[in-house]
């Protein structure tokens, strides 16, 4: 979207508008490793090899132990350690969700009466990661099309995921705020683009009055410019346009570009002694016939490009010469 200037230097007679990854869940906390085959709870009767490890804390012969025994042997517990580590596993976790349970929000650092600044208690935040979701790892947040939106660093997205990561941010919440984020930054593009916008339409208002009856021919002479600029540049984008704007101010864009421009007319040598100084004898268009004909020589090879281009720096100084005398305020 181009600014009102830039519209009226393109000949654009519409203008520019005014305004214009989920945790992973954890394992089964009572889950102990697979036994050796034949490791079951009613193993053969015979020698003390086939026996488990705990038919003496639960013969099989006391029919209270019946359930008991059965849900070991459903286990696979091999010895009385790996029974033991699962235990302590599950109470790990048990106390863990009774934390979560307690939590009467985020986790966040606190001061004492000295002003000292005490962590969160560790035990808060990973209860808090459990249960709202925090990803292991900063690479699983998902931000959407956070990285795809043009102008975005990549390495933004990253370090973004890294702090996020950082505050215990859980995944679900990351994501929503990605897209907040979005649209953050397209209000205020477009309220930045509403008010140059509108900057540069009272500037234009104002030059209508300062160049009076100059102005149409000024603009016509500055699109002049600005055409030649956008072909010799490959192309003008708007927000190119738009950086020039802001960098020199609408009115001396616009100064510019009809300065510019004014070299294209037939610019005569000033009289002597009028404070400027000498300009070149012939019209513009008799220097672009020879800058055209130079130009010509050299893809017939008639000119060395070391030859051209002393030809050209030189046609080049008679023409800015030629334009410090001749253009006026």
């Amino acid at each position: 979207m181009s600014t009102p200037a830039a519209a009226a230097l393109s000949g654009d007679a519409a203008g520019a508008p005014a305004g214009a990854a989920p945790r992973p869940a954890s394992g089964s906390p009572g889950g102990g490793a697979p036994g050796p085959a034949g490791a079951g709870a009613g193993g053969p009767a015979g020698g003390a090899a086939n026996q488990t490890f705990y038919d003496s804390w639960l013969p099989q012969t006391d029919p209270a132990a019946k359930e008991t025994r059965e849900w070991l042997a459903n286990k696979n517990f091999r010895d009385p350690a790996s029974l033991a580590t699962s235990y302590r596993n599950l109470e790990t976790e048990a106390s863990s969700l009774r934390t979560a349970a307690n939590l009467k929000g985020y986790p966040a650092a606190t001061k004492d009466a000295q002003g000292n600044v005490k962590p969160p208690d560790a035990a808060q935040l990973k209860a808090w990661d459990t249960a709202m979701g925090v990803p292991a790892t900063p690479d699983l947040y998902d931000f959407g099309d956070l990285s795809k939106i043009a102008g975005v660093d990549p390495e933004f997205v990253k370090n973004l995921a890294s702090e996020l990561h950082g505050v215990h941010t859980p995944a679900a919440l990351a994501t929503v705020q990605a897209a907040a984020y979005e649209r953050a930054v397209a209000k205020t593009i477009e309220g930045m683009i509403a008010r140059e916008n509108a900057a540069s339409a009272a500037a234009l208002e104002q030059m209508k009055v300062t160049w009076g009856a100059n102005y149409s021919e000024r603009v016509e002479l500055g699109k002049r410019a600005q055409a030649f600029l956008s072909r010799e540049a490959g192309g003008i984008s708007d927000e190119q346009f738009r950086g020039l704007e802001q960098l020199l101010g609408t009115d001396k864009m616009m100064t510019f570009f009809w300065k510019v421009g004014a070299m294209n007319k037939e610019l005569p040598t000033p009289p002597p002694g009028d404070g400027h100084p000498p300009g070149f004898s012939a019209g513009t268009s008799e220097l672009q016939s020879r800058y055209a004909q130079l130009q010509a020589d050299r893809t017939a090879g008639k000119v060395s490009t070391e030859e051209y281009r002393k030809q050209e720096r030189e046609l080049a100084d008679q023409i800015a010469a030629g334009f410090a005398g001749g253009a006026g305020n």
